[in-house]
């Protein structure tokens, strides 16, 4: 079992991601599915998050990209906290297309000082997440592709 932890910090959502894996994956583990526990600890002030929507995928899923339009899901999650639309766009083109795994970590709010703890088990070797910072016009953090061990 590995362990990831993101932690949001400061009014611009920075997202660290930390892996910690319990054994060393070779070539010939990269078909068999690993095991990933995952916290997300909201470390801001007076800011709360969404329930945050979640992929493990392949190489070729990006859920957002600088200078790049939002899609229609980012946009309803930034502009509204439209968790469930993002979450349908997500699995559409993820689990769909049998790409890697998605789903929306918690059903409540993410308070300052509190965390959200999920797993994931995939074979495959990128993790994505976003979540809309709840008290802002328009914002959203998030890790894009990051790597898995």
């Amino acid at each position: 079992m590995k362990k990831i932890i993101l932690t949001a910090l400061g009014a611009a959502m920075l997202l660290a991601a930390v892996a910690v894996p319990v054994g060393a994956r070779s070539q010939s583990d990269r078909d068999e599915p690993a095991s990933y526990t995952v916290t997300i600890t909201n470390v801001m002030e007076q800011q709360y998050l969404t329930p945050p929507n979640w992929a493990a995928h392949n190489e070729s899923i990006h859920l957002y990209g600088v200078g790049s339009p939002a899609s229609p899901g980012l946009q309803a999650l930034a502009e509204n906290g439209g968790v469930p639309v993002m979450a349908a766009e997500i699995a559409s083109y993820v689990d769909a297309r049998r790409q890697g795994v998605s789903g929306v970590a918690g059903e409540a709010p993410i308070a300052p000082g509190e965390s959200v703890t999920f797993e994931i088990t995939t074979v495959e070797g990128y993790f994505s997440m976003t979540s809309m910072i709840i008290c802002t016009n328009d914002g959203f953090g998030g890790i894009d592709r990051k790597s898995l061990p």
